[in-house]
């Protein structure tokens, strides 16, 4: 029980670091994007670099918590995806990608829409992809943990 603890505890830590860097990416897209419109970036509070970790940290959490929410839905997918192909080869790594790669990418655009809503630019599907990138390479303590199964079934995203 300890072990799986300390295991959830490592999955859920490197979750949030990935998205907090992912969402500071994010950010710096758009910053660049508006300083080559000449427009103006609030930065009250600290310098526009503790701003974006501030920001990148707070967005990080709330993409982390979205994951739990949706991991619902990605529970209920994932069962029902899995017990429709049970004889096919390769079963979970289809299920995973059919289920997660899909879900996930809901999840980056509403990230991407919240990040945006006060600029001028929107966040690309370049940058949403790569969160759904570094969403399954977040996975991969997780399924090392797992003795190397894909986490079809598991309810956080």
């Amino acid at each position: 029980m300890g072990s799986d603890s300390v295991h959830l505890g490592l999955y859920v830590l490197v979750k949030f670091i990935a998205y907090t860097v992912w969402c500071a990416v994010g950010i710096q897209l758009l910053w660049s994007f508006e300083r080559a419109a000449n427009v103006q970036l609030i930065t009250a509070g600290g310098t526009s670099s503790q701003r974006k970790w501030l920001l990148a940290a707070g967005y990080g959490l709330l993409r982390l918590l979205m994951g739990v929410f949706f991991g619902i839905l990605i529970w209920i997918l994932g069962t029902m995806v899995a017990t429709s192909i049970v004889a096919a080869p390769h079963r979970d790594f289809i299920t995973y990608l059919v289920v997660y790669v899909p879900v996930r990418l809901v999840e980056w655009t509403i990230l991407a829409w919240l990040m945006a809503r006060n600029s001028a630019r929107s966040i690309g599907y370049g940058w949403r992809f790569g969160g759904i990138a570094i969403s399954c390479l977040a996975d991969i303590p997780l399924i090392a943990a797992a003795g190397w199964m894909l986490p079809v079934g598991r309810f956080f995203c």
